[in-house]
């Protein structure tokens, strides 16, 4: 009988053999169900205009002596807001169900006697469970589809950390206070393209930043998490004048036309939202901008572009971070899209600006809508604004002062006739500033498929007898069976999927797989027919990591023959470095044909499994 797919870990949640498939849904208590949103209104602090160069060096929040401290898992977002512009006091985590995620314990002093606490869903009791662990130093843990809690890391000394909480705005004294989930993330979920019937009017989806963005700071000491903002030129800008006249307004200095009038060198007409390289891959479906304010006359086009970068850049201590123009060119831009602003919107307020991404045929010589796969990092550069028909036009800076430790966030960019001409970081830009690992209004609209195996005993690894055949499960199906979720429960079906290695090249000539979608009660699983080919006279050993995946998702599975496959101890069928009863009770069921034959398994190497092999692994057992 097939077995269960594999919707809670083996390791939480036992799944009994022969449940039939089932897609896993949202379990109905949706991330803001219980939470009170707020418009996010800025708190505008003029800081002292600066040149890279003629900053002052300042440092950010340094953790005390003995205290608790971990970075959210690498290549995960911040659910920030939603596509009508309301904000969380405290972001959500987002990241891919069934991936391991670690949370990097970067504490002062010692780490010994570090307590993890964290939440599970339980499917069979259809709640969640409040779990404890030990570790010396990283936690790692798996997490379903389901809301879960963002662990916290406590000390001995009983200083405690959590990156982020789910907490409400006290609508009567307008307080942040804990919430109903207080400690809760949803941490594994993938709903961020599904509307939320507890959102308010005009929401339609969720947004994402790699940087915590939210209306407080971490420690909910402040409502408002941002200081600083951006924008062009006031309306009393003119460029005659002289740059020390006190009539100027010059508070869009840092990313709009500025008094040095060389638009394309000096002056900063764009911003930049640096994102890491993800755990897993997203599919970027749309850029999402938020203007607190705009003002002048006309209509004018912002610009998005989208630039894959080689590598994250860093975000240094005494510096500011600098990326290099060339590496910004057309063989590095995946996508761009432009935005109308018009007389309608041209006010002080709040303007959700949505940036449909396109990318350019030079051979059709025509642009067409995409949603490019990103398993890397990218740069996402918003401009446009200095034009004379804007006067004024402001971005959100978030002022938090933690680094995460993957990288600067937030950049200035100079732009000449399209092309980027400077890219500088604002980590130690501002000259009053402190130290700010800052993050701009800038967002993503993303889908996070996944893909999984089938099965619960699945290992992701399989060896073949040196002379080939078939891939067989212990039930004597002869496929890998893959589940994945393309969008808010939509399976992925077989013409969806691609099949090469993991760097991308072709299956080599002796590995043969086709694909089918399965049917009946396993609909939605897509099995994986896997053929071998004998292994050639003097060839020892090969392997083979195969990548299987569709559009925003991927898994790799290994597949071997002979000494260069997997490592085998002859009796030890399951694999834990001891032959014992478990053993000869898996080649009993062997021999009956209820199991799978394992390499272990066939002590005598003849390719059948018999009465001589479970006497042998007995011998083995009593250290004979």
């Amino acid at each position: 009988m097939k077995k269960s797919l594999l919707i809670a870990l083996a390791a939480l949640t036992a799944v009994s053999a022969g449940a039939q498939l089932r897609t896993p849904k949202f379990d109905g208590m949706k991330l803001t169900a219980a939470m009170t949103q707020m418009i996010g209104q800025a708190q505008h602090k003029v800081a002292q205009q600066a040149q890279p160069g003629q900053a002052v060096v300042a440092k950010g929040k340094k953790i005390g002596a003995n205290a608790a401290k971990y970075l959210r898992p690498q290549g995960t977002f911040y659910v920030c807001m939603d596509d009508a512009g309301y904000s969380w006091p405290m972001p959500y985590l987002l990241a891919k169900p069934y991936q391991d995620l670690t949370f990097t314990n970067v504490s002062t002093g010692s780490t010994t006697g570090n307590t993890w606490t964290y939440s599970i869903f339980n499917n069979e009791t259809s709640s969640r469970d409040t779990l404890t662990t030990n570790e010396v130093t990283d936690f790692t843990q798996s997490f379903g589809y389901e809301l879960e809690m963002t662990p916290r890391l406590d000390l001995t000394n009983g200083s405690s950390y959590t990156c982020t909480r789910g907490v409400r705005l006290n609508n009567q004294t307008g307080a942040i206070e804990a919430g109903p989930f207080d400690g809760s993330t949803a941490a594994v979920i993938n709903f961020t393209d599904a509307a939320d019937p507890n959102t308010e009017a005009g929401a339609s989806f969720f947004l994402a930043s790699p940087h915590y963005y939210g209306s407080s700071n971490r420690e909910l000491t402040s409502k408002f998490g941002w200081t600083y903002y951006s924008g062009a030129c006031g309306p009393d800008y003119d460029p005659e004048l002289s740059d020390d006249d006190p009539a100027q307004d010059r508070n869009g200095f840092w990313f709009g036309r500025n008094w040095n009038g060389d638009f394309g060198k000096t002056a900063w007409n764009g911003v930049a939202l640096g994102v890491e390289k993800p755990a897993q891959p997203y599919i970027l479906k749309h850029v999402v901008a938020w203007a607190t304010a705009i003002s002048g006359s006309g209509e004018f086009d912002l610009t998005c572009r989208v630039y894959r970068l080689d590598e994250m850049p860093v975000m240094p201590e005494d510096e500011q971070t600098q990326i290099d123009p060339a590496v910004l060119d057309d063989e590095h831009l995946i996508a761009s899209g432009t935005y109308t602003i018009t007389n309608q919107i041209l006010r002080d307020g709040d303007a959700i600006m949505t940036f449909d991404l396109e990318e350019y045929d030079p051979e059709l010589d025509m642009s067409y809508q995409v949603t490019p796969e990103i398993d890397f990092p990218i740069l996402i550069v918003i401009s446009g604004y200095e034009v004379e028909q804007c006067t004024g036009f402001s971005f959100l800076i978030t002022n938090d002062e933690e680094d995460e430790g993957y990288g600067e966030t937030t950049f200035q960019v100079s732009m000449q006739d399209d092309v980027i001409v400077n890219c500088v970081g604002l980590n130690n830009f501002f000259v009053n500033g402190t130290g700010m690992h800052s993050g701009p209004s800038i967002f993503m609209d993303i889908d996070l498929p996944f893909l999984i195996y089938n099965f619960v005993d699945e290992t992701g690894e399989y060896t073949f007898p040196n002379e080939g055949g078939k891939y067989m499960f212990a039930d004597q199906y002869d496929g890998v069976s893959l589940y994945g979720v393309v969008s808010d429960g939509v399976t992925a079906t077989a013409d969806q999927f691609t099949v090469t290695l993991e760097d991308g090249s072709d299956l080599p000539d002796w590995l043969t797989i086709s694909l089918t979608d399965a049917t009946g009660d396993y609909a939605g699983a897509v099995d994986a027919h896997v053929t071998c080919a004998p292994l050639p006279e003097g060839v020892q050993g090969r392997e083979a990591k195969v990548r299987f995946g569709f559009h925003g998702a991927k898994i790799i599975y290994t597949f071997k023959q002979g000494e260069g496959g997997q490592q085998i101890m002859i009796g030890d069928t399951d694999g834990n470095g001891v032959v014992d009863i478990t053993d000869v009770n898996n080649v009993i069921n062997m021999m009956l044909g209820k199991a799978a034959m394992v390499p272990a398994a066939d002590t005598d190497s003849n390719g059948v499994i018999d009465i001589t092999d479970v006497n042998n692994v007995i011998n083995l057992m009593l250290g004979k």
